[in-house]
């Protein structure tokens, strides 16, 4: 479902201090509706490494990734994931078996369906908030602004 926090939530999990202390590399992707596995792979690649490769290849900046996160612990924000297609899944995640134990992949969509395909751990669910709730938040939030 769109709007209930998902990616509100993602945000204070990547920017909460004890996760920056944990781990020795963070990187947040903005995904959406395109699961482009070379620009993902790249995109994470020049912020771990400093390295910006022109090469069109995913081989070979898989390669690179694999070995900048060698025994290294890492959180990776996938945000908004539309992609189904597990075939894509497994040959985005190769370069990430390298990491060290405790390293992490956070997915956040909307798809039952792409949480299935990720399929390494239960999916986190948030539920929508009461009528109540959403009232009293959007008073706390107005008489703040005041």
């Amino acid at each position: 479902m769109a709007g209930i926090g998902k990616t509100t939530l993602a945000q204070l999990i990547f920017n909460d201090i004890r996760v920056k202390e944990r781990f020795d590399f963070r990187e947040w992707v903005s995904v959406s509706h395109q699961f482009d596995v070379l620009r993902m792979t790249k995109e994470i690649l020049l912020t771990i490494s400093g390295l910006a490769y022109t090469s069109e290849d995913l081989n070979l900046h898989q390669v690179k990734l694999e070995e900048a996160l060698k025994g290294k612990r890492f959180l990776i924000v996938l945000d908004d994931v539309w992609n189904d297609n597990d075939f894509l899944w497994d040959e985005f995640k190769k370069p990430f078996m390298s990491g060290a134990h405790g390293s992490s992949i956070i997915v956040t969509t909307r798809s039952n369906h792409v949480a299935s395909v990720m399929r390494n751990v239960s999916p986190y669910w948030l539920q929508t908030m009461s009528k109540e709730d959403s009232w009293e938040l959007f008073l706390l939030n107005r008489l703040e602004s005041c």
